[in-house]
């Protein structure tokens, strides 16, 4: 196997890994989530240089390059709707146009053709894990910001809205 399947293949495990963290309760999850996505999104793109640069395009990264990119982009849609960071809505629909695109390249390596990905494909992948590392970040950021506006003993019930960190509370 050569190292941009590898790398395909780790960005599976990094997805995993993506999803465990978002659904945890450690106090630093969802910013290792952010980093682990991040790093598997640049293993897309690295991949695919490794496969183009050196030859070794193979009919495994052809299929199971866009399908890992699949389904890590459908992980992350999915993960971030409990965390109202997406729109179910939102994340329904990008989630069924990538099963039915998956549907076709399925149809067609049934009759022995691969359909590898095309440049506009590519173009939206990348933009789809661009706006999940942004939801992901804002999520981050509106739990960073919860925080500092948690009760510090005078502040809480019958507060007015002034930030709960300044500790004051108005008439």
């Amino acid at each position: 196997m050569n190292w941009a399947n590898r790398l395909t293949l780790s960005r599976l495990a990094l997805t995993v890994l993506f999803v465990l963290l978002l659904s945890s309760s450690w106090h630093y999850a969802r910013t290792a989530a952010l980093v682990i996505f991040l790093i598997a999104g640049l293993t897309d793109f690295i991949d695919g240089e490794i496969a183009r640069r050196y030859g070794v395009i193979t009919n495994f990264g052809k299929l199971m390059d866009p399908l890992v990119d699949k389904i890590m982009v459908a992980a992350a849609f999915i993960s971030l709707v409990p965390l109202k960071a997406v729109p179910a809505w939102a994340a329904t629909t990008i989630v069924a146009r990538d099963f039915l695109i998956t549907g076709l390249r399925l149809m067609a390596s049934a009759k022995g053709r691969i359909l590898p990905a095309e440049s506009l494909g590519k173009q939206k992948t990348s933009w789809q894990i661009v706006t999940i590392i942004f939801f992901s970040l804002s999520c981050r950021l509106r739990n960073s910001i919860t925080r500092m506006r948690r009760p510090l003993g005078g502040c809480g019930r019958g507060a007015k809205p002034v930030p709960c960190w300044s500790g004051l509370r108005l008439p």
